[in-house]
């Protein structure tokens, strides 16, 4: 039996709801997403990192929620295709920024923070962190028993999905766990497991030009339904967790200083830092480890540059 947390369960629920809601009040003309707002919140710099993934987040919930609220019983895959090869697009650009904040907070604001060591070598991160993805996956055996408790819980709460899909997933027993408690050093953890669901959602949204109308069947498209929803509705409350954290963190004024600092900052101040390291190792005739913090610089600029 997997314990499931209350939390968990809440925003499975809400998710559904709101599905719900949106396929009743369906209509094609609402159907196409506008991306102007969202396109303007990938591209601004004048946001600390946790205000904009917080509002990213945001904007990944109501752009995925419209692009599923199709119900494939009365709309015809002819009638949305264009439009949902549209939203899947920004989905997908989302999706892509979100990945690009984790990674930062992962591989530099971590180490700055002082809660993962630094790399003995900078030029391995990214070689090593390939190496690990094959190796380990964050989501353990208990992760995925509660997402397989959640796709049934989904499964039985959105009014287009069939019963019948239970039948391809196993159904779980759940009981209903109190929301865990988590510490400062869990901070690593969470942001792993958010970056591992992440791309789950990115596999589940193929590229435009790779859509097919297939998709849109009835069957196949309540598959795709359930297992985003899912993952969707784990990457919120991994999210939750995460600002639970930060919260904890911003109690010293030390810390609190580095998280709050605008991404404008942040990339203004790497980039000089960038600077100055390469201005010393040109300057030294025997550069060796004046070589390796050049790297480490220019890796955090490159990092903080795509936030």
């Amino acid at each position: 039996m997997v314990g499931i947390e209350k939390g968990h369960l809440k925003i499975c629920d809400d998710l559904a709801k709101e599905v719900n809601k949106r396929i009743r009040g369906f209509s094609l003309k609402a159907y196409r997403i506008n991306p102007n707002k969202y396109e303007k919140l990938l591209d601004r710099k004048d946001l600390t990192i946790e205000t904009k993934k917080g509002r990213l987040l945001k904007a990944l919930h109501e752009t995925i929620l419209c692009t599923l609220s199709v119900d494939p019983h009365r709309i015809s895959h002819t009638d949305i295709l264009d439009d949902f090869k549209l939203n899947v697009r920004l989905v997908r650009a989302i999706i892509f920024k979100l990945r690009d904040m984790n990674y930062y907070q992962e591989d530099v604001l971590l180490h700055e923070l002082g809660l993962k060591a630094k790399p003995r070598n900078w030029g391995e991160i990214i070689k090593e962190g390939i190496k690990e993805l094959k190796e380990k996956s964050r989501l353990g055996k208990e992760d995925l028993d509660k997402l397989e408790h959640t796709i049934s819980r989904m499964i039985g709460k959105v009014i287009t999905l069939d019963e019948k899909l239970l039948r391809t997933y196993k159904k779980k027993e759940a009981k209903i766990v109190k929301d865990e408690r988590l510490g400062i050093k869990d901070l690593e953890d969470v942001l792993g497991k958010e970056s591992e669901l992440l791309m789950h959602l990115e596999a589940k949204f193929p590229p435009p030009n790779k859509v097919k109308a297939d998709l849109l069947g009835l069957e196949r498209f309540n598959h795709w339904m359930v297992v985003v929803l899912t993952a969707l509705s784990a990457l919120e409350h991994m999210h939750k967790k995460e600002a639970s954290i930060f919260q904890k963190l911003k109690q010293s004024g030390r810390l609190k200083k580095k998280i709050e600092s605008r991404i404008d900052y942040v990339v203004k101040e790497k980039f000089e830092l960038m600077q100055i390291k390469e201005q010393r190792a040109l300057s030294w005739e025997h550069i060796g480890k004046i070589d390796e913090a050049l790297h480490e610089a220019a890796h955090k600029y490159l990092a903080a540059s795509q936030l």
